[in-house]
């Protein structure tokens, strides 16, 4: 019902626009007819946001001695980052990863215990909410981003991830696929498939060719999400709308 009342409430405007199809495809289930949508992304700050090729000398200065794995938002159930600890405590025993964990949330505490239990809680170090220069160094020394989540729209953290180089690999589920060029710039993996989220999350740490390529290819796509180019896509929507020039 709520979403029904939703989708008749949005088709009294000229246009409605989503940040992904994930979102958009739910409202014209729920009966969103005649009305001109679109699909315009969030942008990333490209002036923030950017990639630091000395990863060595940003772990050293973080503790870590090796590749790391990173997960990235705020730590919440939705989040399904049960699943993510697990799937690096596997990682971490194919590859001695180390995990960073940014961002804070109600279920922190709760991640700290697991990893305790699952035995790599030496190896993981949770910075809880960063911003500015400290947020883009630590994003820059990871190696590779894992996100479980199953109730993104437009997850914002792998733009960001991307924009500094880093390649993804996340769960099939909401607008996820949308953000992840699946094999170029990271991997979408089936949301309850630990095993190829360990397998993939594995690759991108052992084969650096593979790493290099991904990043290069990430950094571009994240380019594609600069406020310019977004604000462009907005000025040539309002453009098609009565009365304006």
């Amino acid at each position: 019902f709520v979403l029904s009342f939703v989708a008749w409430f949005f088709g009294g405007f000229h246009v409605v626009t989503a940040v992904a199809s994930q979102p958009m495809d739910v409202l014209v289930r729920a009966g969103l007819r005649h009305v001109k949508t679109a699909i315009i992304s969030n942008a990333v700050n490209s002036r923030l946001f950017n990639h630091l090729a000395d990863k060595q000398t940003l772990r050293e200065r973080m503790g870590i001695r090796h590749h790391a794995v990173l997960i990235f938002g705020r730590l919440a159930k939705e989040k399904n980052l049960n699943d993510a600890m697990k799937i690096f405590a596997e990682v971490h025993k194919r590859t001695n990863a180390s995990l960073i964990v940014i961002g804070d949330g109600p279920e922190r505490d709760t991640l700290e215990a697991q990893v305790r239990a699952l035995g790599v809680a030496e190896h993981s170090f949770f910075m809880g909410r960063l911003s500015g220069e400290p947020l883009v160094a630590a994003i820059n020394a990871a190696s590779v981003m894992l996100m479980t989540s199953r109730s993104e729209a437009q997850p914002m953290t792998i733009l960001q991830a991307n924009m500094c180089g880093i390649p993804v690999v996340g769960a099939r589920a909401g607008g996820i696929p949308e953000n992840i060029n699946d094999g170029v710039t990271g991997y979408v993996v089936d949301s309850d498939d630990l095993e190829t989220f360990t397998d993939r999350v594995s690759r991108l740490i052992s084969d650096t060719n593979l790493a290099a390529d991904m990043s290069a290819a990430a950094i571009e796509f994240a380019k594609t999400h600069e406020p310019e180019g977004v604000a462009l896509k907005w000025e040539r929507l309002y453009r098609t709308l009565p009365g304006v020039l």
